[in-house]
């Protein structure tokens, strides 16, 4: 099974320096029994309350940068002021389990 070390969702932040900002909140959401016995497995990550605008997420497995079967939305604006966005990451289920 890949842990969290091994796949990693990254907060990368593209601006220099900037004052207030704000790290999103993490959640990780694993592959679903049904997906696994597909063949499949799909992470997604959600990125919360992050500010400002010019941040981006991805993805590691097993210590290299992953852009192969990457899905990401485009940030949204809250009602807070701070952005959110989320990514997907499909792996082959045995990939996953390893």
């Amino acid at each position: 099974m890949v842990t969290l070390t091994v796949i990693n969702c990254c907060v990368f932040r593209l601006g220099s320096g900037d004052v207030g900002v704000v790290q999103p909140t993490l959640s990780l959401l694993p592959p679903s029994r049904v997906e696994l016995e597909q063949g499949r497995a799909a992470l997604l990550c959600l990125a919360t309350g992050g500010f400002p605008s010019d941040w981006k997420l991805g993805w590691k497995v097993g210590g290299s940068s992953r852009s192969a079967g990457v899905s990401d939305s485009p940030g949204v604006l809250g009602k807070d002021g701070t952005y959110s966005r989320s990514s997907a990451l499909t792996l082959p289920a045995d990939q996953w389990r390893k």
